[in-house]
């Protein structure tokens, strides 16, 4: 039992001994990457695998989240500009 095998990289399975000493790691805290960033990165690993309408599956809906936040940002913007025009527009006549 005292030893390590290890096996061809395409088995899922791999034999080993476990170290005896606790490993302890400070990770801080990690921000939760975008739903387009995720949805591409499973689109990238089901092509590897030869999953195509998998993969165009979740190339889909990460296309899907990405216009919609560029969506949800410009109408922000927009939102904010038209805002930002009527603030000055009324204080022009409310001091004129």
């Amino acid at each position: 039992m005292n030893y390590i095998r290890r096996a061809h990289p395409s088995m899922l399975y791999e034999c080993f001994v476990p170290a005896t000493d606790a490993l302890t790691m400070a990770l801080g805290v990690a921000a939760p990457s975008p739903w387009h960033m995720r949805c591409r990165v499973l689109a990238e690993q089901y092509a590897m695998f030869g999953e195509t309408r998998e993969a165009l599956f979740w190339l889909n809906v990460g296309v899907e989240a990405l216009l919609k936040a560029r969506m949800e940002a410009q109408i922000a913007g927009a939102r904010h500009c038209y805002w930002t025009k009527q603030t000055v527009a009324s204080t022009v006549l409310l001091e004129s």
